[in-house]
């Protein structure tokens, strides 16, 4: 199992540890709800150095990326970063992503842990295809995700430069990449870069009073905000537009991407994602949604209880021919209506 650089630190703290994609990460410290309560809050800290941090640069690279990621490359301004998809040719997901502009020739993404070899190999595989391109996929690395209301007031101490008002903007490419990007729906920044700084900016953070918060509270926070979780929410048959997330999906560029044709052609549009409310019990993966007579249309793919809220939320994938039917949730024989809203729940 691979091991965080900040092992150390985290075993200074007591956590419950677990696997995940392959990597020894905590789970929780002392308590999750408190640790998403304090998120929402205050300001949160999660360890993400699980994820792969590649580079990309040369005079090709913006073909390169255009022609493998399904957003527009091309409209990507320096300093900015967008959400986007690595399709297989079937129009499925293999990878769900943040790609970051840091130059005119220059790139940097963020792959997520259990998908970044697979994805790796497609970039290298087309980069070297194509020429004048160079990959570099930084392994001795720290990722930390501070995000919370509070962390705007600390920001500048952090970082040394304020947090932009709005997401998604490049913070500095000094000793790493912070951008004002994040998986909680919440302000706040990631941070990428080598393994000394890392350690420093975990420490400092902890001194300011940000709480350390593991992956039990990293997923019901994502969950609450409706942002879906690859592997789970989205799959290699899964499409990002029957997700509804086509923002992300630019069919009108020029480049013809990855899946492009296969999304063009309806490829996976048999079910859609939906959002859900329940006052049944927790809503587990893999529970089955059914219509009035019992027929099965879906199941759930993520489900929870936000703290404090009497009502369970969840994502489902459900038969598209069956969106405006009344719904519940099959659960042990018993059957729980459920009411589509929309996400995120927040």
């Amino acid at each position: 199992m691979n091991q965080l650089p900040l092992l150390a630190e985290h075993e200074a703290l007591t956590p419950r540890m677990g696997d995940f994609a392959g990597w020894n990460m905590p789970l929780f410290y002392a308590n999750a709800t408190a640790e998403h309560t304090a998120t929402r809050e205050k300001a949160g800290m999660f360890d993400i150095s699980h994820m792969g941090q590649v580079y990309v640069s040369g005079g090709n690279a913006e073909e390169l990326l255009n022609g493998l990621f399904t957003n527009d490359v091309s409209k990507l301004k320096v300093g900015r970063s967008h959400y986007s998809f690595l399709l297989n040719e079937e129009g499925g997901v293999i990878d769900d992503l943040i790609l970051y502009r840091i130059g005119e020739e220059s790139y940097f993404m963020v792959f997520n842990g259990a998908r970044a070899a697979e994805a790796y190999g497609i970039v290298e595989s087309a980069a070297a295809a194509l020429g004048e391109v160079e990959l570099r996929w930084e392994r001795e690395v720290i990722g930390l995700s501070i995000q919370g209301p509070g962390v705007e007031a600390i920001t500048e101490e952090l970082l040394g430069q304020p947090l932009p008002a709005k997401r998604n903007i490049v913070i500095s490419t000094e000793d790493g990449v912070s951008a004002s990007t994040g998986y909680t729906g919440e302000r706040g920044f990631e941070w990428f870069g080598p393994i000394a700084s890392g350690r420093a900016l975990w420490q400092k953070a902890l001194a300011l009073g940000v709480e350390p918060c593991g992956l039990v509270a990293r997923d019901s926070l994502r969950l609450e905000a409706g942002l879906p979780l690859n592997g789970q929410d989205l799959d290699r048959d899964k499409s990002p537009l029957a997700a509804g997330l086509g923002f992300a999906v630019k069919m009108k560029k020029a480049a013809d991407f990855r899946g492009k044709a296969a999304l063009a052609a309806g490829a996976h549009s048999e079910q859609s994602l939906i959002g859900f409310k329940s006052s049944g019990p927790i809503p587990r993966t893999g529970y089955e949604v059914v219509t009035a007579d019992g027929t099965v249309i879906g199941a759930v793919s993520s489900g929870g209880r936000p703290p404090g809220a009497r009502n369970t939320i969840g994502l489902a994938w459900v038969s598209s021919a069956n969106l405006s039917e009344e719904m519940s949730l099959s659960v042990r024989g018993k059957l729980f209506p459920l009411e589509k809203v929309d996400i995120p729940f927040l």
